[in-house]
C-alpha cells in the first residue's frame, strides 16, 4: 500500500490525467481489500482533495473516483468524510450538466487551497476516535 500511496500523491500533485485517475482507482480498491481501515480512508479522501485542487472542472474520472469513495465510506459508517466528499461529487455533478459554472468550481478550489493553507482541510476529515 504505501507504494500506492506515494503514486497516488505523485499523481495528484503534479501527474497527467489519466495517471492521476489510475493511481486514485488503484488506491481506492487497495484500501477496500484492506477492510475499509479508517486511515486508509481519510488518506484516500485527502488524495482527492489534492486532486480536486489542481484540477478545476470536473470529469468523468473523477466522478468515478468520488462514487468509489463514497460507497466505501458510507459501508464504514464515516459520516463526516461521507458528507465532505458528496458535498463535491453533487457539486461536480452539476457542472457537467451545466447547472454550474466552471468559474463557480474555481472559486471554491481557491477556498480550499486557502483552507489547506492555514492547516484546516485535516481537521475537517478528523473523526473523534481515530489514532
Amino acid at each position: 500500500m504505501p507504494q500506492v500511496v506515494l503514486s497516488a500523491r505523485e499523481a495528484a500533485l503534479g501527474g497527467t490525467h489519466d495517471k492521476t485517475v489510475q493511481c486514485l482507482q488503484c488506491l481506492g480498491l487497495c484500501q477496500q481489500r484492506q477492510g475499509g481501515h479508517p486511515r486508509a480512508a481519510a488518506s484516500y479522501a485527502r488524495l482527492l482533495l489534492l486532486w480536486m485542487q489542481k484540477e478545476a472542472a470536473p470529469t468523468p474520472g473523477r466522478l468515478h473516483a468520488l462514487q468509489g469513495l463514497l460507497r466505501s465510506l458510507d459501508k464504514q459508517g464515516r459520516a463526516r468524510e461521507f458528507l465532505a466528499i458528496q458535498r463535491q461529487l453533487v457539486y461536480d455533478l452539476a457542472v457537467l450538466h451545466g447547472k454550474l459554472s466552471v468559474r463557480c468550481v474555481a472559486a471554491r478550489t481557491d477556498l480550499a487551497q486557502r483552507l489547506l493553507a492555514e492547516k484546516r482541510t485535516d481537521e475537517a476529515y478528523e473523526v473523534p476516535g481515530d489514532e
